[in-house]
């Protein structure tokens, strides 16, 4: 779906909506940015995915490790906890963890309310929304 450019007021937002990455110029686009002149030869599309947000960069003297894991490695890393804790003496350490539910199709909610009973188990508030 190609979208038409709007008079000069609305550029902001589609400079905006671009720079997010929500849009795109088409293959047979003419340049954006560009002069009122050349906004007739622009074409713009809503973009295929949507953007991911970028990582939040470290404070300065924070050392962050980040990895995907599949459920043998959180038990491995669950075994290891200790000797972790324990080399990080004297140190703030914290982990921050995000649990992606998915398949063929969406889990029915019975699933999701069983998971939420066992996430709550570890802190409240952890829980598929």
């Amino acid at each position: 779906m190609n979208l038409p450019l709007c008079p000069k007021s609305f550029e902001p937002v589609h400079d905006g909506a671009y720079r997010a990455r929500l849009v795109e110029t088409t293959v047979d686009s003419g340049p954006w940015p560009c002069e009122y002149p050349g906004a007739q030869a622009v074409k713009l599309s809503i973009a295929e995915a949507p953007p991911q947000p970028p990582p939040i960069p470290p404070k300065p003297g924070v050392y962050v490790a980040e990895s995907e894991l599949k459920p043998h490695e959180i038990q491995d890393l669950a075994d290891i906890l200790g000797d972790i804790v324990s080399a990080a003496a004297g140190y703030d350490l914290t982990f921050h963890l995000r649990i992606e539910l998915s398949g063929e199709s969406p889990p029915p909610d019975e699933v999701q309310g069983k998971l939420n009973e066992f996430l709550e188990d570890i802190s409240p508030g952890f829980r598929f929304d």
